[in-house]
């Protein structure tokens, strides 16, 4: 009677497991919503994305909220900061919006600013900047102003290079040189 007393408490034992996995399991899926459907969105708060470039590069791309879009494979984000980083640069840029279209490019509006090694770098009010990562190359528009120092050029618009020491000025350009 013992041997058989512990096989029936183990196939008991058995049963109610099963039982109780079973109503957890479907309570579960009532209460959990899938969709297939590409036009949903998902938001994240407190938002952090890194990636590794080539040759020891970081992207890194922080926002207080982000929107994810399924069906054009696209974030947007409030308030973020951009950085790149590798061996001979340091590029942080901010802004109260920014769109972050997987692997093509990163648009920043409104409130843009940039630090670029030693170079500080604002847009104007309604200035956009447009970086395109296969490319490796951006441009601001809408109003540039860098400054290193008290050394300053106004332009309406830059554009860049990520692999060349140059940046290009171009439109109504203004430059002050301190002596």
């Amino acid at each position: 009677m013992g041997r058989n007393s512990k096989f029936l408490f183990y196939i008991i034992s058995l049963v109610i497991f099963l039982g109780v996995s079973i109503i957890i399991f479907f309570d579960v899926n009532e209460n959990t919503e899938s969709s297939n459907d590409v036009n949903e969105v998902s938001i994240i708060e407190d938002f952090k994305l890194r990636k590794n470039g080539d040759n020891g590069s970081i992207y890194t791309l922080d926002a207080k909220r982000a929107e994810l879009f399924f069906d054009n494979k696209s974030f947007t984000f409030d308030n973020c900061t951009f950085r790149y980083t590798d061996i001979n640069k340091v590029i942080d840029v901010s802004s109260s919006f920014c769109v972050y279209e997987v692997d093509s490019r990163v648009i920043l509006e409104d409130s843009i600013k940039a630090n670029y090694n030693k170079i500080l770098l604002m847009g104007r009010d309604k200035s956009k900047l447009v970086y395109d990562i296969p490319g490796d190359f951006g441009e601001m528009s809408g109003g540039v102003i860098a400054k290193e120092g008290n050394n300053s050029i106004v332009a309406d618009r830059m554009v860049f290079k990520k692999n060349e020491e140059f940046i290009s000025f171009l439109g109504n350009v203004e430059v002050v040189y301190d002596r």
